[in-house]
């Protein structure tokens, strides 16, 4: 079942996500910058993003199993991760879609997603393309992203 995400859902969807960064290849990153990743994360003020962005999620059998939002303000994806158990079900194609659909139904021909280095091959399979390299500063460290966008 997709349905909209809630506030009631936030331990549960901040559960997915720092679960997700646990099993990331570390050939992407090392885990210093993994620690960096999740420690910027929650630092975040997440019920703002539930609060104030399109955010859905993928509930099966009451397991939640991924999570995406979208930010029509900024017309990014800010979000879109899938537990790692289940990579190869589809789900984030599926998020995906539906976060698009959103920015076109705001008016939006184009949308766009500061990608991690995990997510670039996938952003490109789906018609994403790389603009220019990004670094989110963070506890005097940088975080290493790729703003990416499609055109509808």
């Amino acid at each position: 079942m997709i349905r909209p995400a809630t506030i009631a859902d936030r331990q549960e969807i901040i559960n997915l996500i720092t679960d997700s960064w646990t099993h990331i290849d570390h050939q992407d990153y090392k885990i210093k910058e993994l620690e960096l990743i999740k420690d910027y994360f929650l630092h975040q003020n997440f019920d703002e993003v539930l609060e104030q962005q399109q955010c859905y999620l993928i509930i099966i059998e009451n397991k939640l199993l991924a999570f995406g939002a979208y930010d029509k303000i900024t017309n990014q994806i800010t979000h879109l991760y899938v537990h790692h158990q289940y990579l190869n079900w589809h789900f984030a194609k599926k998020l995906l879609a539906l976060l698009e659909q959103a920015a076109f139904a705001a008016g939006f021909f184009e949308i766009s997603v500061n990608a991690y280095l995990t997510s670039v091959a996938f952003f490109q399979n789906n018609n994403y393309h790389a603009i220019k390299r990004h670094y989110y500063e963070w506890n005097n460290r940088k975080i290493i992203t790729f703003f990416m966008k499609k055109y509808f």
